[in-house]
């Protein structure tokens, strides 16, 4: 057998692009993987559950040894992809953005190593690879569908945005002006007055800052009103575009 068909039956066996069933199988393994490196991650932080620390340790290293395979084989494998094709596919490959993400993913285990620094947490990263995983036909047809729904309703989703940016400008100055003098530490300049303006726009009210005036309290009545109001428009007409969409695609075309 020679390098290429070897090549040729590892890429068919680990493939993101061209899904088999054996694949799928290996791909959602990999996630599984990764989604329970997290969770372990996390138990490592509780400091309740110490006494599973060298149970998690040895989860971790056995990890690391799949995780580095599973890297080293898919850069072995990589010519066999027609974008990675050519003489210099390796290279291309090797600075591809999965790639540099798999990468990212590796370190984390390997820095301790080298320099006594924590970067485990890093890891986090190799969760941008779900998406490539799940390149299923049905998921990709709904990825397609909001990306045409935004596409299709970009103009009025940007006016929605423009006039929430003017309007919370607007508002900081207000309150500046009203709420400055009554409470200079909490309102002590415009860009001070955003947070306020951005927490109350948006119903969180952290209640760290808040108007003391009358009508200082009667302008945050209204920005809280408002506040529904903008975070629904967005909302409602992405949502009608989405359901447009959907429904001319699911409409039988005339014979």
């Amino acid at each position: 057998m020679s390098i290429q068909n070897f090549q040729l039956i590892l890429y068919r066996f680990i493939s993101t692009g061209r899904l088999t069933k054996v694949s799928i199988v290996f791909n959602r393994f990999i996630i599984i993987l990764i989604m329970l490196n997290i969770f372990a991650f996390a138990l490592e932080t509780e400091p309740s559950l110490s006494q599973f620390l060298p149970f998690l340790a040895v989860f971790e290293y056995a990890s690391l040894v799949i995780f580095t395979i599973e890297y080293f084989l898919r850069l072995f494998v990589c010519r066999q992809d027609p974008v990675f094709k050519g003489r210099f596919g390796y290279i291309r490959y090797f600075f591809s953005f999965h790639a540099l993400i798999d990468l990212l993913a590796l370190l984390p285990f390997y820095i301790p190593f080298i320099m006594h620094l924590d970067f485990r947490a890093l890891r986090v990263f190799r969760l941008l690879r779900l998406l490539q995983l799940f390149k299923l036909e049905k998921y990709m047809m709904a990825s397609s569908r909001l990306s045409k729904s935004f596409s299709n309703r970009k103009e009025e989703l940007f006016i929605t945005a423009f006039l929430s940016m003017m309007i919370l400008l607007i508002l900081s100055i207000v309150m500046y002006y009203v709420e400055g003098s009554v409470q200079p530490e909490k309102f002590s300049s415009v860009s001070a007055s955003l947070w306020w303006a951005i927490s109350t726009l948006t119903t969180i009210g952290y209640g760290d800052i808040y108007p003391m005036t009358g009508l200082g309290r009667f302008i945050s009545g209204i920005v809280a009103m408002m506040g529904i109001g903008l975070i629904m428009l967005p909302t409602s007409i992405f949502g009608a575009s989405l359901v447009e969409h959907i429904s001319h695609k699911d409409t039988p075309k005339d014979s």
